[in-house]
């Protein structure tokens, strides 16, 4: 048994990694995401989805680092200039 870190899979014991920021496997029709809080999506699979959905749920979130994930380092400043774009000019 080894007693490494969990930095990456929020659905899984001892996870010590980000809460906010990009994740995958969260919901059914994205691969990957922003979440303000993964923690909040890791009570709702354990309270709401159906138990034999559960384990397999948790099991794959995953945090994907932006300096390690091309696809999230790319998209990130498309989706905060779209965010500023929406906001109300004030």
């Amino acid at each position: 048994m080894t007693n490494e870190v969990n930095t990456l899979f929020p659905g899984r014991d001892n996870y010590v990694g980000p809460t906010t920021g990009w994740f995958a496997f969260l919901h059914h029709e994205k691969l990957f995401e922003e979440s303000h809080n993964v923690m909040e999506r890791v009570a709702y699979v354990k309270s709401e989805k159906p138990k034999r959905e559960v384990w397999i749920r948790l099991h794959n979130m995953m945090y994907l680092d932006p300096g390690l994930c091309p696809a999230v380092a790319k998209r990130a400043p498309l989706d905060a200039d779209y965010e500023a774009k929406r906001a109300p000019n004030d």
